[in-house]
């Protein structure tokens, strides 16, 4: 019997040797964080919208600049959670509403 924990994993082999420019010049299909940033950057624009709100009047009730909101809702940029927070209550969400809505 071997002892020894996934013995397949421990092996260390490259099988392809391509360089990191070969690999990122590919299309790869998209990261499970690239999704939640974008759904986080739906979820803000649809409720912004509905609310009849422009980005610049979220960033004043929110506390923070055009750019955040801007980058928020392009979905290249997660903010931290007192952004996405600060967020929320620009929008009139309760805490958290935005993380659970993108999940």
């Amino acid at each position: 019997m071997n002892t020894e924990p996934f013995p397949q994993l421990l092996k260390l082999e490259r099988a392809d040797a391509r360089t990191a420019d070969e690999v990122r010049s590919q299309a790869a299909p998209a990261l499970p964080e690239e999704l939640f940033l974008a759904r986080v950057g739906v979820a803000v624009r649809v409720l912004r919208i509905t609310k009849r709100m422009t980005q610049r009047r979220l960033a004043d009730l929110a506390g923070v600049t055009l750019s955040t909101v801007n980058r928020l809702e392009q979905g290249t940029t997660a903010g931290h959670i007192i952004t996405i927070t600060a967020i929320e209550r620009g929008l009139g969400v309760k805490p958290g509403w935005l993380i659970r809505l993108a999940s």
